[in-house]
């Protein structure tokens, strides 16, 4: 798991009133988070961010600094993986935040010992006693960010039949409202008639390598219960190399499963996988990484195209 089972806890729960405000995603950016400024879920992932104002979700950052001003109010938690976390007195804060190989600097300066703990502005500041390792930091900080495209609410996923990735990739497997679908090898969906509205599966083969790509319309406005169905069935298989988040509307999960990496995520009516696998036996995993995301990131370019 590369130490990364510490994350699922921190980005699966639903804030309470994080729906009414926007979710924001910072990368790599040097950002204020405004005084009279509100969001919902807060994502930072390495930059410098300066939060003055209210964050009604979960903030959470990695491999990166953030200062946290006397007029911030952040209510629901807080979470950072390495970089450094400045609070200035008067902040509204959780009952408890959560460091992982990160720095403290306190109102007065106060620090942590790895395993240590502090009560500041009425949190309960907690250093967890090991390290992340720098090759789960790095799959994190590529994951995280991911921005879960979709179609139109009101299109139907028959008439997408022209979305693939190209890439020079070939169509060699194409099935539309199939009776049942495997993904990642492992997960088996049985369709009931009422419960979609549509889906399809298409797999590519190239030079580069293979692609499997799953795409299920719910009939429900939200294709939440899906999904979690998807992530038990998944979770009890006991993949690898995962990460997972639910910050922000919907949610995604990247994982390894039987020499597959899969990218799953859920947004809207929609939830969809896309599994990849480079050509080259000897890939590295950050190889594979930068694979699915040109998959990823052709496929985007795609749905934008379609008519």
């Amino acid at each position: 798991m590369l130490g990364l089972a510490f994350i699922a806890a921190a980005l699966t729960a639903t804030s309470s009133g994080a729906e009414a405000a926007p979710f924001r995603r910072l990368v790599a950016e040097t950002a204020q988070v405004g005084v009279e400024e509100v969001v919902g879920d807060l994502l930072i992932v390495g930059g410098k961010v300066e939060l003055a104002g209210v964050a009604r979700g979960h903030v959470y950052a990695i491999d990166a600094e953030l200062f946290v001003r006397s007029t911030a109010v952040v209510p629901t938690s807080l979470t950072m993986i390495r970089g450094t976390l400045r609070l200035e007195a008067g902040a509204v804060l959780p009952e408890s935040i959560d460091l992982v190989g990160a720095k403290l600097a306190g109102p007065s300066g106060e620090g942590l010992k790895p395993g240590g703990a502090i009560n500041l502005n009425g949190a309960m500041v907690n250093l967890a006693p090991t390290e992340p390792s720098t090759v789960s930091v790095a799959l994190m900080k590529s994951v995280l960010p991911f921005q879960r495209f979709a179609p139109g609410s009101d299109r139907k996923i028959s008439s997408l039949r022209g979305w693939d990735p190209g890439l020079g990739l070939k169509a060699a497997r194409f099935v539309e409202d199939p009776k049942e679908l495997t993904l990642g090898g492992v997960a088996r969906l049985n369709f009931v008639s009422g419960r979609t509205e549509g889906a399809f599966q298409r797999g590519y083969k190239g030079a580069r390598g293979s692609v499997l790509f799953t795409g299920i319309k719910a009939a429900t406005p939200d294709a939440q219960a899906l999904y979690q169905e998807l992530v038990k069935a998944f979770t009890q298989a006991k993949v690898s190399l995962s990460v997972k988040t639910a910050l922000g509307d919907g949610a995604h999960w990247f994982f390894k499963s039987r020499g597959r990496y899969v990218m799953l995520w859920q947004s809207g009516p929609y939830v969809f996988a896309v599994e990849t696998k480079l050509a080259t036996p000897a890939a590295t995993l950050f190889q594979e990484r930068q694979f699915q995301d040109q998959v990823l990131g052709a496929l985007s370019i795609s749905l934008g195209a379609q008519p």
